[in-house]
Protein backbone atom coordinates (compact mmCIF):
# COMPACT_ATOMS: atom_id res chain seq x y z
CA UNK A 1 0.00 0.00 0.00
CA UNK A 2 1.29 3.46 -0.76
CA UNK A 3 1.77 6.17 1.87
CA UNK A 4 -1.63 7.69 1.15
CA UNK A 5 -4.34 6.39 3.44
CA UNK A 6 -7.70 5.70 1.78
CA UNK A 7 -10.66 3.40 2.19
CA UNK A 8 -10.09 -0.17 1.11
CA UNK A 9 -12.37 -0.86 -1.85
CA UNK A 10 -11.35 -4.31 -3.10
CA UNK A 11 -9.58 -7.54 -2.19
CA UNK A 12 -6.27 -6.43 -3.77
CA UNK A 13 -6.17 -3.32 -1.59
CA UNK A 14 -7.15 -5.44 1.41
CA UNK A 15 -4.27 -7.84 0.80
CA UNK A 16 -1.84 -4.92 0.49
CA UNK A 17 -3.12 -3.34 3.71
CA UNK A 18 -2.86 -6.67 5.54
CA UNK A 19 0.69 -7.16 4.26
CA UNK A 20 1.70 -3.67 5.40
CA UNK A 21 0.08 -4.28 8.76
CA UNK A 22 1.99 -7.56 9.07
CA UNK A 23 5.24 -5.76 8.27
CA UNK A 24 4.54 -3.12 10.93
CA UNK A 25 3.74 -5.79 13.50
CA UNK A 26 6.97 -7.63 12.71
CA UNK A 27 8.99 -4.56 13.69
CA UNK A 28 8.15 -5.00 17.36
CA UNK A 29 8.41 -8.81 17.10
CA UNK A 30 11.99 -8.38 15.87
CA UNK A 31 12.88 -6.51 19.06
CA UNK A 32 12.76 -3.02 17.53
CA UNK A 33 10.47 -0.18 18.47
CA UNK A 34 8.01 1.26 16.01
CA UNK A 35 7.98 5.00 15.54
CA UNK A 36 4.94 7.06 16.51
CA UNK A 37 4.12 7.42 12.81
CA UNK A 38 4.31 3.64 12.35
CA UNK A 39 2.07 3.07 15.38
CA UNK A 40 -0.45 5.58 14.02
CA UNK A 41 -0.38 3.95 10.60
CA UNK A 42 -0.87 0.54 12.19
CA UNK A 43 -3.96 1.77 14.04
CA UNK A 44 -5.40 3.35 10.90
CA UNK A 45 -4.78 0.19 8.86
CA UNK A 46 -6.51 -1.88 11.53
CA UNK A 47 -9.59 0.36 11.36
CA UNK A 48 -9.65 0.32 7.54
CA UNK A 49 -9.22 -3.46 7.38
CA UNK A 50 -11.95 -3.99 9.98
CA UNK A 51 -14.33 -1.66 8.13
CA UNK A 52 -13.78 -3.48 4.84
CA UNK A 53 -14.17 -6.92 6.42
CA UNK A 54 -17.30 -5.88 8.31
CA UNK A 55 -18.85 -4.49 5.13
CA UNK A 56 -17.94 -7.42 2.88
CA UNK A 57 -17.56 -10.48 5.07
CA UNK A 58 -19.88 -9.78 7.99
CA UNK A 59 -21.75 -12.78 9.31
CA UNK A 60 -25.38 -12.09 10.12
CA UNK A 61 -26.48 -12.65 13.69
CA UNK A 62 -28.35 -15.89 14.26
CA UNK A 63 -32.11 -15.91 14.76
CA UNK A 64 -32.76 -15.36 18.51
CA UNK A 65 -34.95 -18.45 18.96
CA UNK A 66 -32.50 -20.65 17.05
CA UNK A 67 -29.65 -19.25 19.19
CA UNK A 68 -31.56 -20.04 22.39
CA UNK A 69 -32.33 -23.58 21.20
CA UNK A 70 -28.72 -24.15 20.11
CA UNK A 71 -27.32 -22.90 23.43
CA UNK A 72 -29.81 -24.99 25.39
CA UNK A 73 -28.65 -28.05 23.44
CA UNK A 74 -24.99 -27.18 24.08
CA UNK A 75 -25.63 -26.90 27.81
CA UNK A 76 -27.94 -29.90 27.95
CA UNK A 77 -30.85 -27.77 29.16
CA UNK A 78 -34.57 -28.23 28.68
CA UNK A 79 -37.13 -25.46 28.45
CA UNK A 80 -38.19 -26.29 32.02
CA UNK A 81 -34.63 -25.47 33.20
CA UNK A 82 -35.15 -21.86 32.09
CA UNK A 83 -38.44 -21.10 33.84
CA UNK A 84 -36.82 -18.41 35.99
CA UNK A 85 -35.63 -16.66 32.82
CA UNK A 86 -38.92 -16.98 30.92
CA UNK A 87 -41.09 -16.26 33.95
CA UNK A 88 -43.51 -19.15 33.51
CA UNK A 89 -44.26 -22.22 31.42
CA UNK A 90 -46.79 -20.45 29.17
CA UNK A 91 -44.42 -17.59 28.30
CA UNK A 92 -41.63 -20.06 27.59
CA UNK A 93 -43.84 -22.09 25.29
CA UNK A 94 -45.24 -19.05 23.47
CA UNK A 95 -41.80 -17.51 22.95
CA UNK A 96 -40.09 -20.70 21.82
CA UNK A 97 -43.01 -21.46 19.45
CA UNK A 98 -42.84 -17.92 18.04
CA UNK A 99 -46.27 -16.92 19.27
CA UNK A 100 -44.96 -14.09 21.44
CA UNK A 101 -41.76 -12.07 21.02
CA UNK A 102 -39.02 -11.93 23.60
CA UNK A 103 -39.37 -9.04 26.06
CA UNK A 104 -36.50 -6.97 27.40
CA UNK A 105 -36.57 -8.49 30.92
CA UNK A 106 -36.57 -12.01 29.44
CA UNK A 107 -33.77 -11.06 27.04
CA UNK A 108 -31.66 -9.86 29.96
CA UNK A 109 -32.29 -13.01 32.00
CA UNK A 110 -31.64 -15.36 29.07
CA UNK A 111 -28.48 -13.49 28.18
CA UNK A 112 -27.15 -13.91 31.71
CA UNK A 113 -28.28 -17.54 32.04
CA UNK A 114 -27.20 -18.78 28.60
CA UNK A 115 -24.22 -16.47 27.96
CA UNK A 116 -25.74 -15.19 24.72
CA UNK A 117 -25.10 -11.60 23.61
CA UNK A 118 -28.02 -9.26 24.15
CA UNK A 119 -27.54 -8.09 20.54
CA UNK A 120 -28.48 -11.59 19.32
CA UNK A 121 -31.55 -11.86 21.53
CA UNK A 122 -32.79 -8.27 21.04
CA UNK A 123 -32.93 -8.31 17.25
CA UNK A 124 -36.23 -8.56 15.44
CA UNK A 125 -37.27 -11.99 14.27
CA UNK A 126 -40.21 -13.54 12.49
CA UNK A 127 -43.10 -14.78 14.57
CA UNK A 128 -45.22 -17.69 13.42
CA UNK A 129 -48.73 -17.45 11.94
CA UNK A 130 -50.24 -18.26 15.36
CA UNK A 131 -48.81 -14.98 16.67
CA UNK A 132 -51.41 -12.95 14.75
CA UNK A 133 -54.27 -15.03 16.17
CA UNK A 134 -52.84 -14.64 19.66
CA UNK A 135 -52.36 -10.88 19.27
CA UNK A 136 -55.93 -10.45 18.02
CA UNK A 137 -57.36 -12.39 20.96
CA UNK A 138 -55.22 -10.33 23.38
CA UNK A 139 -56.60 -7.09 21.88
CA UNK A 140 -60.19 -8.33 22.16
CA UNK A 141 -59.63 -9.36 25.78
CA UNK A 142 -58.07 -5.99 26.64
CA UNK A 143 -60.82 -3.98 24.92
CA UNK A 144 -63.54 -5.93 26.75
CA UNK A 145 -61.98 -4.84 30.06
CA UNK A 146 -62.12 -1.15 29.13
Amino acid sequence: MDNIIHLITNETELAAAQAEMGHLLEISNAGHERTVDQDNRLEILAVLIRAYEDAHWAMPLPDPIVAIQYRMDELGLKQSDLMEAFGNKTSASHIMNRIRPLTLPIIRRLSARLGLPIAVLAQEYKLGPDAEVHATSDKKRLSSRG
